[in-house]
């Protein structure tokens, strides 16, 4: 009999968020050292064992991100609003001094802030440049320093959708 320590994790990416998942199990075996095989078989139940539960826990996690996005506002014919296609139509999605019940975004992270600078260097755009660019891709005046991670999500997947087209 032995101690074995089986974990596995995933990394989930959508806009340039990334979420991390992970699970660590550690077991007695009950298989003796001198089978190969059947110390081999005992792990590879563990890990389909810590495999699946980290499923679950994903499945989970994801069920309880689209429940909270099916409770966004809807319109009169029952779907989700959508954003406007026109910038000119968007509101600025931060008030100017939020009232008590805002929910006030989270700001960019450093990974989102250096990726957009990363990507701006190899497009040949200055800092400036790249909040003008930021700006018109949300209809409002922005700045990279100020920018939500759902914005700079946002800006990045456009900056590598308009850098795609430029060499495609």
């Amino acid at each position: 009999m032995f101690h074995v320590n089986v974990g596995l994790s995933r990394k989930l990416t959508r806009n340039y968020n990334s979420t991390g998942y992970s699970l660590s199990i550690e077991a007695e075996v009950d298989a003796p050292l001198d089978n190969p095989e059947a110390v081999s078989l005992k792990i590879r139940e563990l890990y389909e064992l810590v495999g699946a539960s980290l499923r679950e826990q994903i499945e989970r996690d994801e069920r309880s991100r689209a429940e909270r996005l099916d409770s966004s506002p809807k319109n009169p014919e029952g779907g989700t609003v959508a954003a406007p296609s026109n910038p000119s139509e968007r509101e600025s999605p931060r008030p100017e001094r939020p009232g008590v019940g805002d929910v006030i975004p989270r700001a960019a992270t450093r990974k989102q802030l250096r990726c957009l600078l990363v990507i701006a260097s190899r497009q040949g755009l200055s800092p400036r440049r790249l909040d003008e660019l930021a700006s018109e891709y949300l209809g409002r005046t922005a700045r990279l320093t100020d920018l939500s991670q759902t914005e700079a999500g946002q800006v990045i997947q456009q900056l590598v959708v308009e850098m795609a087209n430029r060499s495609g």
